[in-house]
């Protein structure tokens, strides 16, 4: 017995030493801070440590570095400008996970691992959070030989954050209130609404942390060397303003530093929490009937000041976290549901991050009324216009997705700007500005009409039936159907159009077309909730019409497929985002054929063996240009899910493909993912495409939140640690152990009982992991030893969706017609339409959300938490035993493991075989001694190798949650 105790000990401390996490998703860039479009930070390598850029790889000065016994190392940032003298060796990161709100990474930095948490919330149902462009950065760290280390950390940011232009001169300062001290810095003459390479030239960035740690916090102003230099000498800051003399960001290269002792520990019990910022106050120059205004950032509409917020932001540190780990989990979850596995989770993270970092959420009242209130959306990676619309419309699905009210005040501006008689076109504006923060007028595009006017009725008509909010169609009725009347004029055969997708000018295009038919429809609907039913009625009869004549000429002859020109040869063909739109607002203008014959089609291509290897390409034409955006709208609208998750994971395949150093970029070569453009776009939002037609979509809705700030909480708190990680570590470690003597028990018990044939035991413990399901009652299974089987990290031989190399799933599942429920007063379905009233409304819309197939379990099902379920034993290792289990007539099995240790034994009936096995109460008892004898020496050996274990706290709820 002694021979096990030394096992489990042996197994407990190498269960609490971290164990190395394996990455499988790797972005070519990820996102650290990113809130707005000025404060958009990356990570362009992410397996090393090296300088944050810009989103446009524009250097920012952000270093880490850790001194331990008196070594330093740099775990953000590098020193290969510094000279030897104040150089740090360069830690090795490894692992970095991306979630919709963190970017989190492990790095190794001598005998200490660091873990980095960038956190940038989205707070979706809080708009003044929501607004706050702050982002916050937690360091935790503890040591690999369990030792105490003598430890400081240190960070800085320099003077870069406030301009690209390095002949600029900067000047700071440094604050302190009673809880937080700040440094801020700008330019000593800014520039209002100005940009240079894209970066602002008129905020102030700022650099924050508690003064929770005490006399061990430093904080100094000074050239990048000379705050180096006394960290590597000492280990601390002077925590006074020696760097006084204001001078161009280029020169003697001023940071902004903190630094924290730790003394002699082991670990951090709470993360050092530091919240980086760039302020912009007013955020917006706007000009609407000649009147030019400035718009603040909405927070202002509860904080009189940027530093008012900014305490604010870093004190809720823990209610951000607990909060932002809760939506990650939601879409996660909702992910899973839509697709089993985690690429299109992989792909969501990004989206969000790109979509909601492009945007400024602004008010013109002090009060934050809901007129008052408007998101404003930067181009970024094209251009810089101001609310692009055919951005706008492809990052729908997101906003959908996180709350339907936040289109109102992103369509609002560009509705109250086209609404007046100075703009005279009959179709939609492609935005309301070329230069952004500035909004001058609407930029009338002729060439742009049908797509534009198109994606304008569209999205209105998407924002009053998701968020059942009429106030846009009330308010711009006249407006909207000036739109539709154009597109009734031109949707169907559309002349000299440039194609937005491909920047090529062309005529007839049948997914144009598409659109503006679809645009159409929506105006028929729009009337219809207002109650005007003439004009309900109008705009459905030519809906309809169009339609049919559409399909007569888009559709190939044998309805194969959709071609891209009218007119075009049946080889022709492009991908058909816009029959999103369709299946979004439940219309029933198109048969179920167009759909099942484009789904098919596109199936074909993806295994014509042509080099499609990351996806397909917008049409044969352009045969090489691929976009994420429309392939997620496409993937969302096909009737097969294997085909849509066929394409969605051939697009995961381009996001981690690291074939570039730039944020998942909304245009690529799909042929050898090279970049093509649109860095770090918000279009990306078109992911959640697949996710709002399956109904799911966050517990959120309303306008503007009024909430008070969240009671302040300390930042040094309520965060897992690697403590917890012990904890835990210690706590699986004796769950092991003791499973590994109550494994003994039972075989040292069991080997004197005689053996009787059984039937194969069904587990009470089923994976129901990666979209396996529990069998069925009449179906027993064997449960013996599986193969090792070895995930491939490229994903290579996986497809988003589909069954784990556990499970066999011999029959697909057709496509059910999944109901959705909207709130909403009116609701139009048919050709002429028939109004209906009510107040929940529920139409069928095509699944693409169809829940995983039905699966059968192999006989042979993968090791259930760490251990083999079989009838005979646990084992606490990962690999299975090598064990061989077969039933049959002339086979003997034990039975399944007793529920408790000293229950009475459980009668096995077997057919020819009625005897009981039975134990003696002496033999019992001598067992069980023995067995509270080895437990009570496991108890010691326990505390004398881990005699920390008695003073650890639990860990928090949520640990186990994350392992």
């Amino acid at each position: 017995m002694l021979l096990y105790l030394v096992l489990c000990i042996l197994s407990l401390v190498s269960v609490v030493r971290p164990q190395p996490q394996i990455q499988t998703f790797w972005p070519a860039a990820a996102p650290i801070a990113v809130r707005s479009p000025y404060l958009n930070v990356w990570q362009s390598a992410v397996s090393t440590n090296d300088y944050p850029v810009f989103w446009n790889g524009s250097v920012l000065g952000w270093v880490g570095l850790i001194r331990v016994d008196g070594n330093t190392y740099r775990w953000l940032g590098n020193n290969f400008d510094l000279t030897g003298s104040v150089g740090a060796a360069g830690c090795n990161v490894t692992y970095t996970e991306v979630t919709p709100t963190r970017t989190i990474q492990t790095v190794q930095a001598g005998p200490v691992n660091l873990t980095l948490t960038f956190l940038s919330p989205i707070e979706p149902s809080d708009w003044v959070k929501q607004s706050m462009p702050f982002s916050y950065l937690a360091v935790e760290f503890a040591s690999t030989d369990n030792k105490e280390h003598d430890v400081q950390l240190y960070s800085d940011i320099s003077a870069e954050w406030v301009s690209a232009y390095k002949g600029y001169v900067a000047e700071w300062s440094t604050n302190q209130t009673d809880n937080i001290v700040y440094h801020a810095i700008k330019l000593q003459q800014p520039q209002a609404f100005d940009e240079q390479y894209q970066q602002a030239n008129d905020g102030t960035a700022y650099y924050a942390m508690s003064l929770g740690y005490g006399q061990s916090v430093g904080w100094q102003s000074c050239q990048d060397t000379v705050c180096y230099e006394t960290f590597y000498a000492s280990g601390a800051l002077s925590s006074k303003n020696d760097n006084d003399t204001f001078r161009a960001i280029s020169t003697d290269l001023p940071v902004f530093a903190f630094s924290v002792d730790f003394g002699n520990v082991s670990a951090t019990q709470s993360p050092v929490v530091w919240t980086v910022g760039y302020v912009r106050d007013p955020s917006i120059e706007y000009t609407l009937l000649g009147d030019a205004s400035t718009l603040r950032p909405y927070y202002t509409t509860q904080y009189s000041s940027a530093q008012d917020a900014l305490e604010a932001f870093l004190s809720d540190y823990n209610n951000s976290l607990s909060r932002s780990q809760d939506l990650d989990s939601q879409i996660e979850s909702a992910a899973a549901n839509v697709s089993s596995g985690s690429q299109y989770y992989n792909m969501l993270s990004l989206a969000a991050r790109q979509a909601f970092a492009a945007l400024d959420l602004t008010t013109s009242s002090p009060g934050g009324s809901d007129s008052s209130t408007r998101f404003f959306m930067k181009d970024i990676g094209y251009s810089s216009r101001v609310n692009p619309v055919e951005t706008l419309y492809a990052a729908l699905p997101m906003f959908l997705y996180f709350n339907a009210s936040m289109v109102k005040p992103l369509l609002l501006p560009l509705l109250e700007q086209q609404n007046s008689s100075s703009y005279t076109a009959q179709y939609a504006a492609s935005d309301i500005g070329t230069s952004y923060p500035v909004v001058s007028d609407p930029t009338a595009n002729a060439n742009e009409g049908v797509e534009q006017s198109g994606n304008m009725l569209i999205m209105t008509l998407a924002h009053a039936t998701y968020a059942s909010d009429s106030s846009l169609l009330e308010g711009y009725y006249a407006l909207l159907k000036r739109w539709a009347d154009y597109l009734v004029s031109n949707a169907l055969y559309p002349e000299n159009q440039l194609s937005v997708d491909t920047m090529s000018t062309t005529s007839n295009s049948t997914n144009l077309a598409l659109k503006g038919i679809i645009g159409i429809q929506a105006m028929s609907n729009i009337s219809a909730i207002l109650q005007r039913d003439e004009d309900a009625q109008h705009y459905s009869s030519v809906a309809s019409q169009y339609s049919e004549t559409w399909k007569s000429l888009a559709m190939t002859s044998d309805s194969a497929h959709i071609v891209p020109t009218y007119g075009d040869s049946s080889s022709a063909w492009s991908m058909a985002y816009n029959l999103y739109a369709h299946t979004l607002l439940g219309f029933d203008l198109l048969d179920e054929a167009v759909f099942t014959g484009t789904t098919t089609y596109y199936q074909g291509l993806l295994q014509s063996g042509a080099d499609y290897t990351y996806g397909l390409p917008l049409d044969s034409e352009h045969d090489i240009l691929g976009s994420p955006a429309w392939m997620s709208l496409t993937a969302a609208s096909l009737t097969d899910t294997t085909v849509s998750q066929q394409m969605l994971s051939r697009l995961w395949k381009y996001a981690s493909s690291n074939s570039s150093t730039r944020p998942f970029p909304s245009r690529y070569n799909v042929s050898d993912g090279d970049f093509v453009g649109g860095t770090a776009s918000p279009a990306q939002g078109a992911l959640f495409a697949p996710l709002v037609l399956s109904g799911n979509r966050l517990n959120t809705s309303g306008s503007p939140s009024s909430q008070q700030p969240s009671s302040a909480s300390s930042s040094s708190g309520g965060h897992h640690t690697p403590i917890a990680a012990i904890v835990g570590g210690v706590v699986g470690g004796v769950a092991g152990c003791l499973l590994v003597i109550l494994a003994v028990y039972l075989f040292r018990r069991n080997r004197r009982r005689r053996m009787v044939f059984v039937e194969p035991y069904i587990s009470p413990v089923l994976s129901e992991k990666e979209g396996e399901a529990a069998s069925p009652p009449s179906q027993r299974y064997l449960l013996a030893p599986s193969p090792p089987h070895t995930p491939s990290a490229t994903g290579d031989s996986s497809i988003i969706g589909g069954a784990p190399s556990s499970i066999s799933s011999p029959t697909s599942i057709s496509s059910p017609m999944v109901p959705q429920t909207i709130a909403g007063s009116v609701i139009v379905l048919g050709s002429p339409p028939s109004v209906i009233s009510s107040h929940v409304t529920t139409s069928s819309l095509r699944a693409t959300d169809v829940p995983p197939p039905a699966v059968t379990l192999t006989p042979f099902p993968e090791p259930v938490n760490g251990s083999e379920v079989a009838g005979a034993s646990l084992t606490s290792s990962s690999q299975p035993p090598e064990v061989e289990v077969v039933a049959g007539p002339d086979t003997t099995l034990p039975p399944p493991l007793s529920p408790s240790i000293g229950a009475q034994d459980t009668d096995i009936q077997s057919p020819g075989a009625a005897s009981k096995l039975s134990i003696s109460s002496r033999n019992r008892d001598a067992e069980l001694a023995s067995l509270r004898n080895d437990m009570q020496q496991l108890r010691q050996e326990l505390q004398r190798v881990v005699p920390v274990l008695e003073r650890l706290d639990e860990p928090p709820p949520d640990y186990w949650s994350h392992q």
